[in-house]
């Protein structure tokens, strides 16, 4: 059984494969090959009612495929989009959980590990996209929805080129979000995460808030990622106030 939070690397990975066991002759499929050779995104689940049934709610997950031109039928989009509802629903062995499946054609072939329009992916490989961004965890994304409908300048996991007067000294780092709000610039880390976890990466996260306080950014704050996922709006509130008395 796959978990409905799993990468969705991962989860396209299944869903091929069970595709590919699926069709009669999966090597002359235009529009499964098609499917190899883009990508999906997995974006964030809703909730909806049965159609029949008021009294049963189903788990929706809308899944995007990024289809080349030259591989794309519309005459094949209802009969895929059924395939990879069957084989979602049955890696989950949840008849409650269904895929929302929609085609993004593409004029060129896009690598299947190319996502979204920012970075996080000086360390990590796997990212979740959303909003056509890239984000390392379920924490990041709602720290991102929270920071999108407020009046704030940011960027999420952007990549920051730390100078030096020697030019192969120079050093790379990714800030959780950088953020600027009424003038004064900050970041926010979401601590916790793997790649945030244990002592010695603790340690590297205050010498990586200290980098960027020598370059003048003084207000770095870190926030437990438990806390980000399920109170976002109590971490950014919490933060712009830090921010604002910086």
């Amino acid at each position: 059984m796959i978990r409905h939070d799993s990468d969705p690397a991962f989860v396209r990975h299944c869903i091929l494969e069970c595709l590919e066991r699926t069709l009669r002759n999966p090597r002359i499929e235009g529009f499964f090959l098609g499917l190899k050779a883009g990508r999906m995104d997995a974006l964030s689940a809703t909730t909806e009612p049965d159609n029949d049934d008021v009294t049963i709610t189903h788990t929706v997950y809308p899944l995007r495929f990024w289809v080349p031109m030259e591989r794309f039928k519309s005459s094949e989009e209802e009969r895929f989009s059924e395939l990879i509802n069957y084989a979602f629903q049955k890696m989950h062995e949840d008849s409650n959980v269904k895929a929302r499946v929609w085609f993004k054609v593409i004029p060129t072939l896009v690598p299947a590990t190319e996502s979204g329009l920012n970075n996080a992916s000086f360390k990590v490989e796997s990212t979740i996209a959303h909003d056509e961004l890239r984000f390392r965890s379920r924490s990041e994304i709602a720290i991102y929805d929270v920071f999108k409908s407020r009046d704030v300048l940011f960027f999420p996991n952007a990549a920051a080129i730390l100078g030096r007067h020697s030019p192969e000294a120079f050093e790379k780092r990714e800030p959780d979000f950088l953020v600027c709000h009424k003038g004064k610039w900050g970041i926010l880390e979401v601590s916790g995460e793997p790649w945030h976890s244990g002592a010695i990466s603790t340690a590297k996260d205050h010498d990586r808030s200290r980098l960027f306080q020598h370059y003048g950014l003084v207000c770095v704050q870190h926030f437990d990622a438990n806390r980000c996922r399920h109170s976002p709006a109590d971490v950014v509130d919490e933060f712009l106030l830090l921010l604002a008395k910086s």
